[in-house]
């Protein structure tokens, strides 16, 4: 009884994180003083939301981006940092800012597996993997206290 529910719980813990990892983490942060400012690929054709930390959650505005289009925040060569989404930029005031995910615009499951079908694939992939070792690394991490 003990196996099967490890053999489930190997099989559905790792699906579970596909279901919509990116629904409430931010895709990139920038605090001052704090952040170096960074982008990110998104994964997937979607709507994000700059909004500002510390506030009701509510975007400034909001940009749709395509699958592997770039979002994030960059320091300019002359000083201010910039909110990046796409080919667009964006001024920031002062203060702390998130790009979001805007729930609802990244369509069903199945849509986001089709737009990368070789990401998705590597996740199965992984997923059978570790399913099919687990029996073996089971028996060799009860050996080890053995001895």
């Amino acid at each position: 009884m003990r196996r099967v529910t490890l053999v489930v719980l190997a099989v559905l813990v790792p699906v579970a994180g596909c279901l919509n990892p990116h629904a409430r983490r931010p895709a990139a942060v920038y605090r001052p003083g704090a952040d170096k400012p960074t982008t990110v690929t998104v994964p997937y054709d979607a709507s994000y939301g700059l909004t500002p930390l510390h506030r009701d959650g509510t975007p400034m505005l909001t940009v749709y981006l395509e699958h592997n289009e770039q979002i994030g925040f960059q320091q300019l060569p002359d000083g201010p940092v910039v909110a990046l989404a796409g080919r667009q930029v964006f001024p920031l005031a002062d203060g702390e800012f998130a790009w979001v995910l805007v729930p609802g615009s990244d369509g069903s499951w199945s849509e986001r597996a089709g737009q990368d079908r070789e990401q998705f694939r590597k996740g199965v992939k992984d997923a059978v993997s570790f399913v099919t070792l687990l029996p073996f690394m089971l028996v060799l991490g009860l050996g080890k206290g053995c001895g």
